[in-house]
């Protein structure tokens, strides 16, 4: 079932593991070159997992957790916190000290790579969906996050 899906998620997160190939346009193929070159494989068991976690989870009014839009995985779970530190630090500035958060830099750096994969050409299948012209747009906070990162 999982391998069936063909949406723009489960695409890309292939990619990133290396079970399928998105072409991508040089600047873009440029910087996921880049990050595979920081990947090595997961050793963490894989699981059922969400794999698309900001942005669809919240709480309700009690505190309890509320999971929207689930992308099921057969990931790690540290895949998984990886792609949320990716999204913080892509899309909404974190700082470099979330990494923290994934066990340090060493340990963290081949799974922020692989999450970086996956939000680049997640990114990239958007814009191309969506009729953008423009592929090389946004590209400057993945440069920013992986200068930071010494990738």
């Amino acid at each position: 079932m999982l391998n069936a899906r063909m949406h723009r998620w489960a695409r890309g997160e292939r990619h990133a593991f290396d079970e399928d190939t998105i072409e991508l346009p040089p600047e873009v193929a440029a910087i996921d070159d880049r990050l595979r070159a920081w990947c090595v494989h997961d050793q963490e068991t894989p699981q059922v997992v969400h794999v698309d976690l900001t942005h669809n989870v919240f709480l309700d009014r009690s505190g309890t957790p509320v999971v929207l839009d689930v992308a099921p995985g057969f990931r790690s779970h540290a895949y998984c916190a990886a792609v949320v530190v990716a999204d913080a630090l892509v899309w909404s500035g974190a700082d470099v000290s979330a990494v923290d958060a994934l066990g340090g830099l060493d340990t963290a750096r081949p799974l922020l790579a692989r999450a970086l994969r996956f939000r680049l050409v997640t990114d990239h299948l958007a814009r191309a969906e969506s009729g953008d012209s423009t592929p090389t747009r946004g590209l400057d906070r993945y440069r920013s996050v992986m200068t930071s990162l010494v990738l």
